[in-house]
């Protein structure tokens, strides 16, 4: 008996791995991750639509020394980082960076949970971006 309870809770746990990660990003496709040349068309697509804003995650330090151009800060490190994000219009496009795309894969998570209609998530993140030549905005 004890051998056949072990096999279906086994079972259980396999097709519960393998829902959970098929399933990880279902709900989400409104908040995409892309790459940097992604990043850079919509950003050119964008350049003169008021409903189109970047997000910095980065802390305030990274941000004043270099940053995309038009970028508002919303440091992930601030207290009130949630607070910050819930201000903004969940009906606007933004991409969203941080230094390497950890964090932004964090945010895409709250940013759902907060009702964000549409978010891009810059995959490798700032340094991702400035390594390969992008531009950046540094502070005058």
């Amino acid at each position: 008996m004890f051998f056949y309870i072990l096999i279906v809770v086994v079972v259980g746990l396999f097709f519960w791995a393998i829902i959970s990660f098929v399933m990880k990003d279902v709900g989400l496709e409104h908040l995409k991750m892309i790459d940097t040349d992604e990043a850079y068309d919509l950003i050119e697509k964008n350049a003169e639509n008021p409903d189109f804003q970047i997000i910095d995650l980065r802390t305030h330090n990274e941000y004043y020394q270099e940053h995309l151009k038009d970028a508002i800060l919303v440091s992930y490190t601030d207290d009130d980082f949630k607070e910050q994000l819930n201000t903004l219009d969940k009906n606007k496009t933004y991409l969203v960076y941080c230094w390497k795309g950890k964090k932004a894969k964090h945010v895409r998570s709250v940013m759902n949970k907060s009702g964000f209609q549409r978010a891009y998530l810059l995959s490798g993140g700032f340094k991702t971006w400035k390594d390969e030549g992008f531009p950046v905005e540094k502070y005058r």
